[in-house]
């Protein structure tokens, strides 16, 4: 019956990193895809995928151009229009990195880290919790900031920065861990209205698990 009916969903994935990754032919690999052909084995779904912030994403959802989101932090979708899985797709933390080829910096040398230049992102929501983890863990280091990803990147590997600050599906290839911290559960997220592909959802979900 999938054979003859399938269905198409269309993802938006706010992280195209290590956790989805997308060829030029739209062809999908990674965690989320391999979770997501899992889930298909159930409910018959097919699917065709897209990318962006998180904010893109979940404004494709709103305006009906996506399905399904994932992964989404609890608290980036309190929006009444959306509603989030029971149980949750992966778990997220903040990862400090910096480069592969680095010899100066290694996880969790708190001590080292005193001075430390960090990258991070314009208005990122995670700022106020590294400074906490900095404080608790006796660093003080110097915040600098960047309006996207890309040039995040390209001031590491130029050595403006001494690490960058980003969540753990956006570490990427050619980087070093250095700390890691606030661990938090992330979801799939659809429309509030579309009962009836959340209870498919929930029911791959379960027999999966």
């Amino acid at each position: 019956a999938f054979a003859e009916d399938p269905q198409t969903i269309r993802v938006a994935c706010p992280q195209d990193g290590t956790f989805l990754r997308l060829a030029a032919d739209g062809t999908a690999s990674g965690y989320a895809a391999e979770y997501l052909a899992e889930i298909a084995k159930y409910t018959g779904w097919s699917y065709t995928f897209s990318t962006g912030t998180t904010a893109e994403c979940l404004a494709q959802l709103r305006e009906g151009r996506a399905d399904l989101v994932l992964p989404v932090e609890a608290a980036d979708a309190v929006d009444p229009a959306f509603t989030c899985s029971e149980a949750d797709c992966c778990v997220d933390y903040i990862a400090l990195t910096t480069g592969r080829d680095n010899e100066h910096y290694f996880f969790e040398d708190y001590a080292n880290f005193d001075g430390i230049r960090v990258g991070m992102l314009q208005n990122d929501r995670h700022a106020g919790h590294f400074a906490q983890y900095a404080a608790q863990k006796g660093f003080a280091y110097t915040a600098v900031t960047f309006a996207d990803r890309e040039a995040l990147s390209a001031a590491l590997d130029a050595g403006s920065v001494d690490a960058v600050l980003l969540d753990s599906f956006n570490v990427g290839a050619g980087r070093k861990l250095l700390a890691e911290f606030d661990y938090v559960p992330a979801y799939f997220v659809l429309s509030a209205a579309d009962s009836e592909r959340l209870a498919a959802l929930h029911a791959a979900l379960y027999r999966i698990r």
